[in-house]
């Protein structure tokens, strides 16, 4: 767009300078005493001279007010840390939670190639041969995966035998951050209720119900309830308690 209204201003620009230079060079016929003087002729060169400032100082503000409106639709709800247009894709990356691609897509160099990229990595993935299915994707389409079934089976007969619904079990808990003492198994005990595929279906005393992967999952022989646990923090804050008023740091309960 800014193209063609440049090109359009320059259109009008050309005709409307020779039209200026051919109404002067009519006067200056008419008047051959004028013509040939060395004054004219420099006001006439000042004038174009003038003429050609003003087109490009004209040219780019209207540049600069163009890409405003086109920077303020384009990019409106975005945020832009940087001035420099070849770092804004990277700059939406970090501030926009979109994928890198949509983000690269703003950018007008890549973005004419973007669609084309995809289209053409799509189906290179789709056309290489992988070696965990022995084929490629568009061969494997609609064909069952007998190795892959087999060795589903293979493993869910490995879990129901090693665990058992009725069992006792404790959960591995969350990994938390900048803590290596944290407790690893969960402090209550559940037990199996029920196996389907790779999830195991646990549930505590007081019927809270988890779906836990075999690999969660640790058996175990005591159990320790909801109710029990309740109990011990009671107990551990009466304690907290006791030491606060009395400064009594050996009590045992």
């Amino acid at each position: 767009m800014v193209f063609l209204v440049l090109m359009g201003l320059r259109l009008s620009y050309g005709i409307t300078s020779r039209y200026k230079v051919q109404t002067k060079g009519s006067d200056c016929r008419k008047k051959p005493s004028l013509s040939s003087s060395p004054t004219l002729k420099t006001k006439q060169r000042s004038t174009t001279t003038m003429t050609n400032v003003e087109y490009l100082m004209m040219v780019s503000r209207l540049k600069h007010l163009i890409f405003k409106q086109e920077q303020k639709k384009r990019f409106n709800g975005f945020k832009i840390a940087s001035h420099n247009p070849n770092s804004w894709q990277i700059d939406l990356a970090f501030w926009e939670k979109r994928p890198i691609l949509t983000a690269i897509n703003i950018n007008s160099g890549l973005g004419r190639i973007t669609q084309k990229l995809i289209t053409d990595v799509i189906e290179k993935y789709n056309t290489t041969f992988h070696s965990s299915i022995g084929m490629t994707p568009n061969e494997a389409k609609g064909k069952v995966m007998d190795a892959d079934l087999s060795h589903n089976q293979v493993e869910a007969e490995r879990i129901e035998k090693e665990f058992d619904v009725g069992s006792s079990v404790l959960y591995r808990l969350k990994k938390k951050a900048f803590d290596k003492k944290a407790a690893r198994w969960s402090k209550a005990v559940y037990k199996i209720v029920g196996i389907d595929g790779y999830r195991v279906q646990i549930r505590s005393r007081n019927g809270h119900t988890l779906y836990k992967a075999p690999h969660d999952l640790k058996m175990v022989k005591t159990e320790t309830t909801d109710a029990v646990l309740i109990v011990a923090i009671f107990l551990k804050l009466i304690r907290s308690l006791i030491i606060r008023r009395h400064g009594l740091g050996s009590t045992n309960i």
